[in-house]
């Protein structure tokens, strides 16, 4: 059970603090009652101190043009990223300056996680298209949770999808990869409430192939495979997929 006496007092002092600081009272930034993702984010049926106390953390950053970079690689760490909307690409340079691509990443998805492990974020975070960016202070969303049980424990489960984003290696199959690929994002709109069967894809081809560990010219033809076998079909960054059974046939062990 939460003490909600002790989260009204932590928002009331939290606020004094900003206002002591900035030397005036900072509006609020957002408003996770109305945030579509927010049921992604926060622990379900939270009460309004909790809500409240929640919220004074969030600062809502947006919207944000395609190509906006958020989070650069090497910066201090100091927060974690709930995308409101918009789909994100987290990337990283090589030693060879090589771009190498790490995820893609959909509303109410957190980003910045990667850090935990030292003080620096360890990649770039880049919006694909127009988005809205909430960003969470990291130490003050710990203390949070410690009059909080139930957001403790929703960080723990955000925590662990963020940092099982999955990878794909050329050990298996470029046609187990790109399927699987597929069925993970339709899984990841269904879970938003869109459909499963017609999304978007954020990500250009190159940087699709560059996530998939194949060239691009690989992709594309198994793309085009896929497409005469009925598959999907597929209209620039809009695909319909057409035949779970058979995605789920091609992707193997890799189907989620």
């Amino acid at each position: 059970m939460e003490d909600l006496q002790s989260l009204h007092c932590w928002a009331e002092d939290f606020q004094r603090e900003i206002e002591q600081n900035a030397g005036r009272a900072r509006p609020r930034a957002a408003d996770c009652r109305t945030c579509h993702s927010a049921v992604l984010c926060i622990p379900g049926q939270a009460n309004p101190e909790a809500l409240t106390a929640f919220e004074c953390l969030v600062e809502q950053i947006g919207p944000l043009p395609a190509g906006s970079r958020y989070i650069s690689m090497g910066d201090p760490f100091d927060a974690v990223y709930a995308i409101k909307s918009g789909q994100v690409k987290t990337s990283r340079v090589d030693t060879d300056g090589n771009e190498e691509v790490l995820g893609l990443h959909l509303p109410g998805e957190l980003v910045g996680l990667d850090a935990l492990a030292g003080s620096r974020y360890r990649c770039d975070a880049t919006l694909l298209d127009t988005g809205m960016i909430c960003r969470v202070s990291f130490p003050r969303v710990a203390d949070l949770a410690l009059v909080w049980p139930t957001l403790q424990g929703r960080l723990f489960q955000l925590f662990s999808a963020a940092l099982q984003t999955r990878r794909y290696s050329v050990d298996h199959p470029v046609e187990m990869r790109l399927a699987a690929f597929l069925l993970d994002l339709s899984g990841r709109w269904k879970q938003r409430g869109f459909s499963a069967t017609e999304f978007t894809i954020g990500l250009p081809r190159q940087d699709i192939a560059r996530l998939l560990a194949m060239r691009k010219e690989t992709m594309s033809r198994v793309f085009a495979r896929f497409e005469e076998q009925g598959f999907v079909r597929t209209d620039r960054k809009h695909v319909t997929l057409l035949d779970f059974d058979a995605l789920r046939r091609q992707a193997g062990p890799l189907a989620p």
